[in-house]
């Protein structure tokens, strides 16, 4: 509570706590002031001159807070009875929900979330010099795969394959017989490759 010199009119730690009990349960200024007697001016300016007010009065606030989200939930998520009357008589009973409240409570805890999320994203964000130092390797990566595509476009094409050294020497025709190549003949359309018959 604060500690300076009280008008016996003003805020007296009486009503300070009157104010301060007042606001943990309605989470309105303007009715807490009603019920401690004091103006929501005079509730504003001593918040301000007074840290320990202060943090009493964010206190109360967040007290209140669970509790008006309780009810605004029972609200909206479980509803209400209302009795159904015709003819002057209730016939009957029916559950209402309030959409309003519902849709308040989605965009609130949608918000929240993503308040959270954003603190999680600032609290693991990279510095300036280990985003340039990432750039820069992926660039360098980049480099270096265009590099090696281009060195392997310039190679020349790949000579034919052969199965054995029979094959290399001879040129598939029958002059080879003698040296056990005649008859070779080549496959498709693909790479050149060349086999034995027989």
């Amino acid at each position: 509570m604060a500690t300076y010199r009280v008008r016996h009119d003003g805020w007296t730690p009486q009503r300070q706590r009157a104010f301060l009990r007042a606001l943990s349960e309605t989470g309105s200024v303007r009715d807490a002031c009603v019920r401690a007697q004091i103006s929501t001016t005079s509730a504003y300016r001593m918040r301000d001159r007074s840290m320990a007010f202060d943090r009493a009065w964010r206190r109360a606030m967040a007290k209140v807070a669970p509790t008006i989200e309780q009810a605004a939930y029972e609200r909206a998520v479980l509803g209400w009875e209302e009795p159904v009357w015709h003819g002057g008589k209730i016939v009957g009973h029916r559950r209402r929900y309030s959409d309003g409240l519902l849709r308040l409570l989605l965009t609130r805890g949608v918000g929240d979330a993503r308040r959270d999320g954003e603190e999680a994203i600032v609290a693991n964000m990279a510095t300036q010099a280990e985003t340039d130092a990432m750039l820069i390797a992926r660039i360098d990566g980049m480099k270096r795969r265009i590099e090696a595509e281009k060195a392997q476009q310039a190679l020349p094409a790949p000579t034919p394959a052969v199965t054995n050294r029979a094959e290399q020497q001879g040129n598939g025709d029958a002059g080879d017989a003698d040296r056990g190549t005649a008859g070779a003949v080549r496959h498709g359309d693909g790479p050149r490759i060349w086999t034995l018959s027989g």
